[in-house]
C-alpha cells in the first residue's frame, strides 16, 4: 500500500456515535497516533463540520523533551555537581 492510498483510507474512516455519545477510534487511526488504553486525548479545534483531536504527550515523551536541557547551566560550566550543591544547601537548614 502506497502512502497516498494509506492516507486516503485514513480520510474515509467512519465512526458511529453511541447513545452515550461515545465513539470508538478506528484501529488504523489508533496505530497512527500511537494511542494506548487510558491515554488522554484533547479536543484541539471544533468548527461547523470538523472536530480535531490531539494526543496528549506521555510522561516518557515529556521527559525525553527535557533531557539535556540543563547541559549549559552556570553550575555545570563552573564544574559544580548540582546534586551535591543541593545536598549542601539542604544540610545548611
Amino acid at each position: 500500500m502506497t502512502k497516498v492510498e494509506r492516507f486516503d483510507i485514513i480520510q474515509r474512516m467512519e465512526m458511529t456515535i453511541s447513545d452515550k455519545y461515545q465513539v470508538v477510534i478506528p484501529k488504523e487511526a489508533r496505530k497512527k497516533l500511537g494511542l494506548k488504553p487510558g491515554q488522554k486525548i484533547t479536543v484541539k479545534n471544533v468548527d461547523s463540520h470538523t472536530i480535531t483531536f490531539e494526543r496528549a504527550a506521555t510522561m516518557e515523551e515529556l521527559l525525553a523533551r527535557g533531557r539535556g536541557t540543563m547541559k549549559n547551566t552556570p553550575w555545570q560550566k563552573a564544574g559544580i555537581d548540582a546534586a551535591a550543591w543541593l545536598r549542601r544547601e539542604r544540610d545548611k537548614e
